[in-house]
């Protein structure tokens, strides 16, 4: 299937975005937080590396999130010369962001620098104020976007017209113009996989695990998460071409085991029973995302037999009706949390719960209550996290984003908080009080490096 042709300009101009071929260098930036030896492909870097391909692009991978540094970049751009250099931008990376941004910029001056991504998305505005380096934000999905931006630019044609970007119509007065959104045009089945064949062997050598996607979207509305903001809905795509899909992986990198990146990946009975028809005899294990309000015993089946050895889900926080709250009023009493956790011990899929600490309303005690309810709930692992105030959520309204640094991760994570009564050290306090008194009384799964976070991370983002 052919890829489709762009909307450049409202109305009925149109032109195809196979125009002249192009250097593009994507940038996957570092994840400083988190100290953890399971490495996390950029699936959405990698979805628009091979659209642009298709397309006729050429395209190349600057990967410091592997140890890729800045002298091969500026290698990079002095050999090879790209036209355009994109990055993807998380809250953590955008002091990156604009460091590179600089950088580019002094090593050739005409060259397009491009951000995109949550953070991005939702912080356009506040970004390219701040760096005047940055010539153009992609919004969202960017896949399509992208697309148009290269053509444009290629062509010398005016951003204007491109849907969902924001940019600087004038450096001189730093008026900035944000397009109106629309959403991704192809349908998800007619883009190219991802392209993998981009990534250093350093993602697969260890665990020969690689990540996956099912659907785009979430049918949640959780406050404290941002995928219903930037995706709106869900969109699912064909089982067979992602059990193909999952195929080659196994064949070119050698993938044993899927980790299934699905906000939700179970979502009803009719799905999994497709599950366990095209993935299931491939023989491969994976881990995928539940939510108990909606999983029953017989999806959990369904979960086993077409491969699953672990189920994560967030209850978030021990009060019922705080859950209610933040987790767009829908969530499950503890009676049902405890069932479908006996369930997976009976089939044997190990369980994980997420908990966050630090919403608007909790006390000391709320906390601790929550702390309770994990030790009742008994599941095989836990995740304890700080609420952090992410662009895209209610939470990043309540700040003074004047008053924000993101140079710095550990500043932005662990003093920024939407807490009043509650200070971010205290926070830290009980997160520490949390996993101490949890895994006390359970046995550490020591060969389980996203279990050990924890232990490697919590010093590292104190004070």
């Amino acid at each position: 299937m052919g890829l489709p042709i762009i909307t450049i300009s409202p109305g009925t101009i149109r032109w195809p975005t196979k125009a002249r071929s192009t250097r593009i260098l994507l940038v996957n930036p570092p994840y400083v937080g988190w100290l953890n030896d399971i490495k996390v492909e950029p699936i959405g870097l990698l979805y628009i590396a091979s659209f642009l391909r298709e397309l006729g692009h050429e395209v190349r991978l600057y990967d410091p999130y592997i140890g890729d540094s800045e002298e091969s970049f500026i290698e990079t751009m002095e050999t090879w010369r790209p036209r355009i250099v994109a990055s993807a931008v998380y809250t953590v990376s955008e002091g990156f962001c604009f460091a590179l941004a600089r950088l580019t910029k002094k090593v050739d001056p005409s060259v397009l620098f491009v951000a995109g991504g949550p953070h991005a998305s939702f912080t356009a505005r506040r970004m390219l104020a701040k760096c005047p380096e940055i010539d153009v934000i992609t919004h969202r999905e960017s896949e399509e976007s992208m697309a148009a931006v290269v053509a444009a630019f290629a062509e010398r044609f005016d951003f204007g017209g491109i849907r969902g970007i924001s940019f600087r119509t004038d450096h001189i007065d730093e008026r900035i113009t944000t397009t109106p959104w629309a959403p991704l045009q192809i349908e998800l089945d007619a883009l190219p996989v991802p392209a993998r064949d981009l990534l250093s062997e350093k993602y697969y050598e260890k665990y020969r695990a690689a990540g996956v996607i099912t659907a785009r979207g979430c049918a949640y509305s959780c406050d404290f998460c941002v995928s219903p903001a930037f995706f709106k809905g869900v969109r699912q795509r064909e089982l067979a071409l992602v059990a193909a899909e999952i195929r080659d992986l196994m064949t070119l990198r050698g993938v044993r085991h899927i980790r299934f990146y699905d906000d939700v990946f179970a979502y009803n009975e009719k799905k999994l029973a497709a599950v366990r028809e095209h993935i299931g005899p491939l023989g491969i294990t994976y881990d995928c995302y539940i939510r108990i309000d909606a999983t029953t015993p017989v999806m959990l089946k369904l979960l086993k037999e077409s491969g699953c050895v672990q189920v994560r889900f967030g209850v978030e926080t021990g009060s019922h009706e705080r859950r209610l709250k933040h987790k767009g009023g829908r969530t499950a009493a503890f009676e049902k949390h405890r069932e479908i956790v006996e369930t997976c011990r009976h089939l044997g899929i190990e369980s994980q719960a997420s908990y966050i600490f630090g919403f608007p309303d909790e006390s000391l005690d709320d906390m601790r209550s929550t702390i309770d309810f994990a030790q009742k709930l008994d599941t095989d692992r836990v995740g304890f996290y700080k609420l952090t105030p992410y662009p895209g959520t209610p939470y990043w309204d309540m700040l003074d984003h004047e008053h924000i640094s993101l140079d710095d991760y550990t500043k932005f994570d662990n003093q920024v908080s939407v807490n009043s009564a509650v200070s971010s050290e205290q926070i830290f306090e009980i997160l520490t009080e949390a996993y101490v008194s949890y895994y006390s009384q359970r046995k550490i799964p020591y060969d389980r490096p996203d279990t050990l976070r924890f232990l490697t991370s919590l010093p590292k983002l104190r004070y």
